[in-house]
């Protein structure tokens, strides 16, 4: 009935036209209709009265929703808190996944963004030791819904070797949105050192509630989110990673210098090591950082004792597709390896890489932890942990200079204004300090420095609690952000974070000390993301031995004068004795868990 309906509106339409058009002759001018139009006309709008009788339920529309079969759900064998999800529908359809527990932890999520008979997802952020239903929705292109609500997934247990994890304070309205991403190793109490089997990536929501993890079988280092959605992490000195949220490994890269076995499937680079971090460039490059070796003696270097294959450290950047390196840059051709003979140079930190009887001892001279492009100022960041120094070289050629030159040097005798030729940083601001074996510098949304100040060996400090400072001068460690001023030459501490364990019995606040690794971040609500992950007694440096507990801390900090705690999770076995130890490289917080 509608389709002969709407041909007599047709009908009444073109003779509408008819009458406007031109005559035979083509002029358009005084254009009437005649009379077997005007009777045509008539008689088309006698049929065009049944109108009034049209039933808006007689248009033959799709309302039938698309139905939901073949559904698979699969724990990930990899990670008990996530799972894949297959089924079909009968017709085009999107879909989106509800999640929900008896709890209330509730979330949803789309399966693609394109019309489909065939869905495969991932579902990511389940707690442990739940019980969760899985509703599927399907809407097709008429927009009728199908649902599904007949998928459960019980979650297992947390592994029986996960650290103890103590949620001291979660305050979701005042913290930034997202997920914490943090590893952790350990240290076993018979073993001097970490341990080298055992590895650990997790994630908390903003309740402090573990939603991933994953476990690798080494000791981890840094972790970060690519543009890709991908995880990006490095370990054990020769290898980077590149997995999904699935923990699926999608990419490897391995540094054959050193005459390794390159693993089947990875890409092989033409560097000795890869340490501590590595990231993605704007170009779609990597930049790591590695090292190289030199043999000196004290007629090289009079303060040195002895020959030693001093260590240094290399940047280098390569293409990821092909692993061809495009940049090395040493620092060996930028600062003296005669300086700073103390602390750490005698660390047996690269004895397995470099070691061995037919070599002299290594010597671990700058121990670099973090590499920061400052496209901006085309400067490349490095700290150097054994150096006291964050040292800025120049990425590429300019008007003002050549690739590889040093800009500047923050830290305790870098402002001396005569080392290499380099203008000297003037310290300001109120207490205002330069770091110590820094970790871990980034640039703010400011442009300013922020980094971990672990603290080590700070002029005015020391470990004896007998002498007459008592526990006033414990060493201990901060959060600190410089802004730097390159014209003028000034370094004015803008920012500080210091916390105390306790107030020993003459009014001295003991402060907290994390002598190795530890992170700041910035977040994207202006509050800070602290990582104090190697936190110790600080009446003891003895880093590496099993007798001294080591644990730590991950606080979000609001970045007022004095700042409020707004989440904080701490990670320490509670026993008194045979404890193991926990450390944590470093944290970030991702905005969404998926990719």
């Amino acid at each position: 009935m509608l389709t002969r309906k709407l041909l007599l509106l047709l009908s009444l339409f073109a003779l509408g036209l008819g009458i406007a058009a031109c005559d035979d002759d083509g002029d358009k001018k005084n254009a009437t209709p005649d009379a077997d139009t005007t009777t045509d006309l008539a008689e088309v709008l006698d049929d065009v009265d049944v109108l009034d009788d049209i039933d808006i339920h007689d248009v033959p529309v799709d309302q039938t929703a698309p139905t939901i079969s073949n559904i698979i759900l699969t724990e990930n064998p990899a990670n008990h808190l996530s799972a894949s999800l297959e089924f079909e529908t009968n017709e085009l359809a999107t879909a989106q996944i509800s999640i929900s527990s008896a709890t209330g932890h509730a979330w949803t999520l789309a399966a693609g963004d394109t019309f489909a008979t065939a869905f495969a997802v991932d579902l990511l952020g389940f707690r442990a030791d739940s019980a969760y239903t899985v509703t599927i929705s399907a809407t097709d292109e008429a927009g009728n819904v199908g649902t599904d609500d007949t998928s459960t997934f019980t979650t297992a247990p947390l592994p029986s070797d996960f650290p103890p994890l103590e949620v001291i304070t979660a305050q979701s309205a005042a913290m930034a949105p997202g997920f914490t991403l943090f590893d952790v190793f350990r240290w076993v109490p018979t073993q001097q050192g970490p341990d080298g089997t055992y590895g650990l990536y997790l994630m908390l929501d903003n309740e402090g509630e573990v939603v991933w993890y994953y476990h690798p079988s080494h000791r981890p280092e840094d972790i970060r989110r690519l543009p890709n959605g991908n995880l990006l992490y490095n370990h054990s000195e020769h290898s980077i990673v590149e997995i999904d949220m699935m923990g699926r490994v999608i990419h490897e890269w391995y540094a054959d210098r050193m005459g390794g076995t390159v693993p089947d499937g990875a890409i092989a680079v033409d560097t000795d090591t890869f340490h501590h971090e590595v990231a993605p460039l704007p170009n779609g490059n990597f930049i790591a950082l590695s090292t190289e070796a030199k043999t000196l003696t004290p007629t090289d270097c009079p303060a040195y004792d002895a020959d030693y294959l001093v260590v240094g450290d290399v940047i280098v950047e390569f293409v990821p597709a092909t692993g061809e390196v495009v940049n090395r840059w040493s620092l060996f051709d930028m600062i003296d390896p005669c300086r700073r003979i103390d602390h750490g140079f005698k660390s047996t930190f690269w004895e397995q890489a470099y070691g061995g009887d037919t070599v002299p001892t290594t010597a671990d001279w700058t121990h670099s932890n973090a590499v920061v492009y400052d496209e901006a100022n085309n400067v490349v960041m490095v700290s150097t942990r054994h150096q006291d120094w964050v040292i800025a070289f120049k990425y590429a050629d300019d008007t003002n200079g050549s690739s590889g030159e040093v800009q500047w040097m923050l830290g305790d005798e870098g402002n001396a204004g005569d080392y290499n030729g380099n203008n000297s940083f003037t310290l300001s601001g109120t207490d205002a300090d330069w770091s110590y074996h820094t970790h871990a510098p980034e640039l703010t949304k400011d442009g300013n420095i922020l980094l971990f100040d672990n603290g080590n060996l700070r002029p005015g400090t020391n470990f004896d609690d007998t002498d007459a400072a008592g526990n006033a001068d414990l060493p201990y460690s901060r959060i600190v952000e410089y802004s730097l001023d390159t014209t003028n030459w000034t370094a004015e501490q803008t920012w500080v974070y210091k916390d105390f364990m306790e107030t020993d019995a003459n009014g001295a606040d003991i402060f907290y000390y994390a002598p190795f690794v530890g992170d700041a971040d910035e977040l994207s609500n202006g509050n800070v993301l602290a990582d104090f992950g190697g936190l110790v007694d600080p009446h003891s440096d003895a880093i590496g031995s099993p007798v001294e507990k080591k644990y730590a801390r991950i606080l979000e900090l609001t970045k007022d004068a004095v700042p409020s705690v707004v989440f904080e999770v701490q990670i320490m076995d509670p026993a008194a004795t045979d404890f193991v130890g926990y450390t944590v490289y470093r944290a970030e917080r991702l905005e969404t868990l998926e990719p």
